[in-house]
């Protein structure tokens, strides 16, 4: 079946990381709750949530030779997600979730520019 939708964005590998308060901007100790790890970026959960609801997807995302990036690409794999992939570096990024669904997102990959 040719594609429906084609869609050009970030996928990355993520962390998740749940607490009961974010941080407060001051050095303490604080214990996650709950923590895993999963795919993410905004055009590759566009490319999930299309394929689950049965669209056919062509997605373009950058991925690194990297453990990170074969997981990416295993996991978008595996959702029955049609990837091409471009070299590039896998972003990465540690996301500290309250369960009330506040959050921060931190990009933890290096890029190598000073971005």
């Amino acid at each position: 079946m040719p594609a429906s939708v084609f869609i050009a964005g970030p996928a990355s590998w993520n962390t998740i990381v749940v607490l009961d308060r974010l941080p407060e901007p001051v050095p303490h100790m604080q214990f996650a709750e709950e923590t895993w790890e999963t795919v993410g970026g905004t055009s590759a959960g566009k490319a999930l949530s299309l394929t689950a609801l049965g669209r056919a997807v062509d997605l373009y995302a950058l991925a690194g030779a990297d453990q990170d990036g074969e997981r990416v690409q295993a996991a978008l794999k595996a959702s029955g997600v049609r990837a091409h992939w471009g070299h590039g570096v896998t972003e990465r990024h540690l996301n500290l979730m309250t369960r009330g669904c506040q959050g921060v997102a931190l990009r933890v990959d290096s890029r190598g520019d000073g971005r």
